[in-house]
């Protein structure tokens, strides 16, 4: 952006927008302004590299293997493990700066922890067990996340996290582990340090995602056994996610960064999408929860969380304005409470009326603000509607080729008058 800038300097000044002490001025800034993100092709092919060099030592060491004695392969197997600690001792000593040298070495040592855990257990023929090796290689790679202060060790060990909670945690198992919780607990101060000084940055972009992921698919390890409650849990979370993304902080990110904002308003939708069929209100007709078990009050916490920010948001806008997302939470709820009591077409006839105030609400939207995104997001909304009521409606192929058409028809003209309307408001 600076060099630009800088390119269209003579431009403004001939043109008398600028003068040429404004110019200079500008000039002096950029070319004293310090280099606050280091160079993010240094950064990638040093961890590219660090795990390169890492697989080959494995390679090297592996060659012969199995003729070695068990001294000879138990000391071979811890060599990764003091490459890599090497590594970090220089890194720390020498070049505690440099962001590349901290996420290298880290790299090289996270997996190299890795290696050196398999090596010995296979040295020692310990039994198979991949979970215990996750949660191990897990605890020995946190602290790397702070000593070295490493945010591509933090987005591993995260992903980490989720993984060893899917292999052991999931499918509501006998007896439940919250390692996960703690583990995961263990790296938000690394998070809020990023929050805090590198908000712009791809490592703090990349933590929202993965955060954003971890919580969504460990949420059912709040439950002992099945509970359809978690419906509202999930409900109550994707909203949550949706007022999070439209605080300042994160509602200046680019629509396709701000992780909340985005997985909040399209989980909600496909939410809802999913309940728009009658045939899932039937599975969950008559079912009941333990209102006081642990995982109902965690995800009526949520609940009351959800409210709470849908309120705020309220009072801060004017209710006409307030896109419908917003209120998809307050639906769902409602309409998961009155189940047993209110017809299964009913109930999916209230979803599909707000996917369709949804989509209408984007189309308006898009149009009035000259925004192609939210212009085509409605339009897609309303496509998929009609697309999910094509599989459960009694329609001649007819009828469903016109509406198609028609779908077909609305895209290019609408999208064509959004482009006019540009074209003209810039002459």
């Amino acid at each position: 952006m600076s060099k630009q800038i800088l390119r269209e300097l003579p431009e403004l000044i001939s043109k008398n927008v600028i003068t040429e002490e404004i110019a200079q001025n500008i000039k002096n800034y950029y070319q004293n302004k310090p280099n606050e993100s280091p160079n993010r092709l240094f950064v990638i092919f040093g961890i590219i590299g660090a795990l390169l060099g890492g697989l080959g030592v494995i390679l090297i060491l592996a060659h012969n293997w199995d003729g070695f004695s068990v001294a000879t392969k138990t000391t071979i197997s811890f060599i990764p493990l003091l490459l890599g600690q090497t590594a970090c001792f220089y890194t720390l000593l020498k070049k505690s700066d440099s962001q590349t040298w901290r996420e290298s070495s880290a790299a090289f040592l996270l997996f190299a922890i890795a290696a050196t855990i398999s090596l010995t257990a296979q040295v020692y023929n310990l039994p198979d067990n991949f979970d215990g090796f996750l949660l191990t290689w897990i605890i020995l790679a946190l602290p790397l996340i702070y000593i070295i202060n490493s945010s591509f060790v933090s987005l591993l060990t995260i992903a980490g996290i989720t993984w060893y909670y899917c292999v052991v945690n999931y499918g509501y198992p006998k007896a439940q582990e919250w390692y996960h919780w703690g583990l995961l607990l263990f790296i938000l101060p690394h998070y809020y340090y990023l929050l805090k000084n590198n908000p712009k940055s791809n490592f703090t972009r990349f933590h929202h995602w993965f955060f954003v992921a971890a919580l969504l698919i460990m949420l059912p390890s709040v439950s002992y056994k099945s509970n359809t409650f978690t419906i509202i849990g999930f409900s109550a979370l994707l909203s949550i996610f949706y007022f999070i993304g439209k605080i300042n902080f994160f509602n200046q990110l680019n629509q396709f960064r701000n992780a909340y904002w985005l997985i909040g308003k399209i989980g909600i939708l496909l939410l809802i999408f999913i309940f728009s069929f009658k045939d899932l209100w039937e599975e969950i007709q008559g079912k009941t929860e333990n209102i006081f078990g642990l995982d109902s009050i965690i995800y009526s916490a949520l609940a009351v969380i959800a409210v709470s920010f849908l309120i705020n948001q309220i009072k801060k806008e004017n209710l006409s304005v307030i896109n419908p997302i917003a209120f998809g939470f307050i639906l769902f709820a409602l309409l998961y409470f009155f189940r047993n009591k209110t017809e299964t077409y009913a109930l999916a006839a209230f979803a599909n009326i707000f996917i369709l105030l949804t989509g209408i609400y984007e189309i308006k939207k898009g149009a009035d603000s000259d925004n192609i995104y939210k212009l085509n997001m409605g339009l897609s909304t309303i496509t998929l509607l009609i697309i999910c009521r094509f599989f459960d409606t009694e329609m001649s192929f007819v009828v469903r080729g016109l509406l198609f058409l028609v779908i077909g028809i609305g895209f290019f003209a609408m999208n064509y008058y959004l482009i006019k309307k540009r074209s003209h408001d810039k002459k």
